[in-house]
């Protein structure tokens, strides 16, 4: 089995975003990542999601096929697929991180501006962004 990593964006159709619909989100998928060997990192903000999955080449695949057909959220858009040798978020099989004005900085540092949109981002940037805000909000549980 080959291991991949898979970094997308998509856009939530949602006008307001409630803090239980995000919960609800990373409730399920925890369980369904624990039983396809998946892990990965969630961040959501300003209606964006970015999203790295980490696991098999099939079950990454098959996962990413689901959410890109889930009527939640629409321009669903590969921004790096690629074999790796190590996972980056193997401590979870799901972390999620909903976005605030403390990452500003953060932001600013993979992107063009300190405002989050992941389109705008290259892949590579993506996930050095999920890295770093693994590491600094790894502990916490959101």
């Amino acid at each position: 089995m080959r291991l991949v990593r898979l970094v997308y964006a998509s856009t939530f159709l949602s006008d307001t975003v409630s803090a239980s619909q995000l919960k609800k989100i990373h409730e399920v998928s925890v369980p369904n990542n624990s039983e396809n060997e998946i892990s990965g990192m969630l961040v959501f903000g300003n209606d964006y999601f970015l999203q790295c999955l980490e696991g098999g080449r099939e079950s990454v695949n098959r996962l990413y096929e689901k959410i890109s057909k889930d009527d939640r959220h629409v321009r669903a858009l590969i921004l790096s697929y690629e074999e790796c040798h190590v996972r980056n978020f193997s401590k979870w099989n799901m972390k999620f991180l909903m976005l605030t004005e403390e990452q500003k900085e953060l932001i600013r540092k993979y992107s063009i501006s300190g405002i989050f949109n992941p389109y705008n981002m290259s892949g590579e940037s993506c996930i050095h962004l999920l890295s770093e805000l693994s590491n600094k909000y790894g502990t916490d549980e959101v």
